[in-house]
């Protein structure tokens, strides 16, 4: 018997090469979110934490003994997104359709290359929207 898997609806928010580097970033995001991210975790430098929460799957990784360079801070990649976290990465996989929302705190800088868009700050947010897939044979209807 075949089946037809079609992919999880996802957001192109993250796909153009940028740069974030943060002391503390959060990733939201639904199911799948594992599916478009990659993170480091070296015991000699990070503490690794994976737990189910009301919430959904959380994973921490935070720097054992922070460097004022960040040389041995969290990096991270969402889609194009290259991340750099100084002091501690969270990534929440949260259950049901959500969209993925990217929150750096403290001594914030993104930059896009290819726009020469660049900020810096305390805070920064980015919200990528995940339509909801349609219906087949039923106009206007959404799964959910």
């Amino acid at each position: 018997r075949e089946v037809d898997l079609e992919p999880e609806p996802w957001t192109d928010a993250f796909v153009p090469r940028t740069l974030l580097v943060a002391r503390s970033v959060t990733i939201e995001g639904p199911a799948g979110l594992r599916d478009h991210m990659a993170s480091t975790q070296q015991p000699a430098l990070h503490v690794y934490v994976a737990k189910a929460t009301p919430d959904g799957l959380l994973q921490e990784t935070r720097v054992r003994a922070p460097q004022p360079d960040g040389s041995n801070g969290v990096r991270a990649k969402l889609d194009g997104l290259d991340i750099l976290a100084t002091l501690e990465l969270r990534v929440l996989e949260r259950p049901g359709p959500v969209d993925v929302t990217v929150l750096a705190q403290g001594d914030v800088y993104w930059s896009d290359p290819a726009t020469g868009e660049k900020f810096r700050g305390e805070q920064w947010k980015a919200v990528g929207t995940i339509e909801a897939p349609e219906v087949p044979g039923v106009p206007g209807a959404t799964r959910q």
